[in-house]
């Protein structure tokens, strides 16, 4: 830092104007007159002590989010922990988050709609190898592709791909996706078990997070951290699992106590053995938390305010008059059955009642039910102002902060399309990025992982013809080219999307298949060899197409409710 001789003559002027301080200016003064850079240096130091002592005081430097002495901010002080140490009671959060999802319309409703849209009915895999590495011509890569879709079909499709024999591939990789949402991960161990029809003996398993725990409930290490034992840098080794779900109430079983240790990597092939299925969010993080963990305190609180208002308009609904008592007191009214009846009372019950309440001497609440008085007595109106006029719009508000922390516009969270078209797209648009990169995730993570195991197997049997496989990496990488598509994005409106689709094809920025996997998730190639079946059957018939070319589709304007912008003048 360099001081110019004038900074030091003005800094010690405003040093202070008491005794030290007019003397530490003489002094200054002095020094600066006989050795400047030594002045320069004393200042600086000086400078640098101040500022420290003015951090470690509690202004924490230049931030007001450093500020540790403002009211507001002097009690906000948490301790800088590492990404482990941090989801401690990661436990509680796993419990309260399915708790949430069971209970809770809008927690669950959070989960479906990630799942729905990001798997669907299930993800398709289309084989694209890499053609120019391999030396395979187009006809040859082609019928290489084609065997290898079949093959995986009929793994993948199958229920016998699972362990216990109730999932395919898809129901396993929806299965992963609302693991990872709810309890922050998913565990899949992928054993090798021959099964008799079976075309592939790898199997997939299942494992709920909270099975994977440190042997005998041991405290963490730097070799061992909940339940995966690590190297010196941190990798994966082994994974410590419980044979039985430690929250199994049912029955005694000794066996929720019993670990057993996964290695996490083949020896021979280097291939995972366990899918470990989380998103990391800091560095040395070793699990994953549950997708809803920042909002499960506002979602409670909205799931009791949404109660709350339904128990008071069921109520107010019921309780449509009062009984004030202007003679005898109100303890002598019959509210359980077998009580005195109330004298120059008579009830008669709403419509729908088989027995009248005045027979019964019971007083129940009932749908437009009709009390008759004494002449002593008069009736009140319950007037409880329904349906309040705030709660919508709160809710709303609440929702739009849920879904900013999610990732999911509010609109598409509760299905809440009353804008106009080019914001409701908007929203779409914002929700599919979401769900692009959700289902990027998962694949890389999870379906990826699984499709290498299983196509290792097919090359070590002999099924898939796969020459390097296991020699060249780079080899293996070219025959593991592939891509799974899902769900397609909604269309709002046919003629607006299939104009853009055929204006950004004319233009080749995209490709024929890349539309078609875009559009409807289907495959192009295909397509076209039926769409030629179609035609030759079609000509057979006698059922040629019009040879007039037909009229460019217009678009229709949109209604006046619909439009964003006011009509000019």
């Amino acid at each position: 830092m360099l001081i110019k001789r004038g900074e030091v003559k003005d800094r010690t002027e405003a040093a202070g104007t008491g005794f030290f301080g007019r003397l530490q200016q003489g002094y200054d003064r002095l020094l600066t007159a006989i050795a400047p850079q030594t002045a320069a240096r004393n200042m600086h130091a000086r400078f640098q002590m101040e500022a420290a002592a003015e951090f470690f005081g509690g202004a924490g430097g230049g931030y007001d989010a450093a500020d540790r002495s403002s009211r507001d901010m002097g009690s906000w002080s948490p301790f800088p922990t590492d990404a482990d140490s941090s989801m401690l009671g990661n436990e509680d959060i796993r419990s309260r988050a399915r708790d949430a999802v069971r209970n809770q319309p809008l927690a669950g409703g959070l989960i479906n709609t990630t799942v729905m849209n990001t798997v669907g009915v299930g993800l398709t895999l289309q084989s694209r190898i890499d053609r120019e590495l391999l030396n395979m011509s187009d006809e040859q890569a082609d019928t290489w592709q084609k065997h290898t879709e079949r093959r995986w079909k009929l793994w993948a499709g199958s229920k016998d791909c699972d362990i216990r024999r109730t999932l395919n591939f898809n129901g396993h990789t929806q299965l992963a996706l609302r693991a990872q949402c709810i309890n922050g991960e998913a565990l899949t161990l992928l054993p090798i078990v021959p099964l008799a029809g079976l075309s592939n003996p790898l199997r997939l398993q299942a494992v709920e997070a909270d099975r994977l725990s440190n042997p005998s409930q041991a405290s963490d290490s730097p070799t061992c951290t909940q339940g995966i034992d690590r190297d010196a840098y941190g990798a994966p080794i082994a994974y410590n699992i419980t044979r039985t779900h430690p929250g199994n109430v049912r029955y005694a079983d000794p066996n929720n106590w019993i670990w057993d240790k996964y290695a996490a990597f083949n020896p021979k092939t280097g291939l995972p053995n366990v899918i470990h299925y989380f998103s990391q969010e800091r560095a040395d993080q070793s699990r994953g938390l549950s997708m809803i963990a920042p909002i499960m305190e506002p979602l409670k609180d909205i799931a009791r305010m949404s109660k709350a208002e339904l128990k008071r308009a069921v109520v107010s609904a019921l309780f449509t008059v009062f009984i004030k008592s202007n003679g005898q007191p109100m303890a002598n009214m019959p509210f359980a059955p077998g009580a005195t009846q109330y004298p120059g009372m008579s009830v008669a019950s709403g419509a729908g009642d088989k027995e009248s309440a005045a027979t019964t001497g019971n007083i129940r609440l009932g749908y437009g039910s009709i009390i008759g008085l004494d002449q002593n007595q008069e009736i009140q109106e319950a007037k409880p102002n329904l349906p309040n006029p705030n709660f919508d719009p709160f809710f709303q508000s609440c929702v739009r902060q849920i879904g900013l922390q999610v990732g999911i516009p509010y609109e598409v969270l509760i299905k809440h399309y009353t804008a106009s078209y080019s914001a409701a797209r908007a929203a779409i648009e914002d929700a599919w990025a979401f769900f692009t990169s959700k289902r990027a995730h998962l694949v890389e993570n999870h379906c990826f992982p699984i499709f290498s195991v299983w196509m290792a197997q097919e090359v070590a049997q002999g099924t898939i013809y796969a020459p390097g496989f296991f020699a060249d990496p780079m080899i293996r990488a070219a025959w593991l080219g592939c891509e799974f598509t899902g769900p397609t994005k909604p269309i709002l409106d046919p003629v607006k999307e299939a104009n853009a689709i055929k204006l950004r094809s004319d233009l080749a920025i995209t490709t024929l298949t890349q539309e078609t996997a875009a559009a409807n998730g289907g495959d192009w190639e295909s397509n076209v060899v039926q769409r030629g079946r179609e035609q030759k059957m079609l000509d057979r018939a006698g059922l040629l197409p019009d040879s007039t070319a037909p009229a460019p589709v217009q678009e229709e304007p949109e209604p006046r409710q619909n439009q964003d912008l006011p009509e000019a003048a």
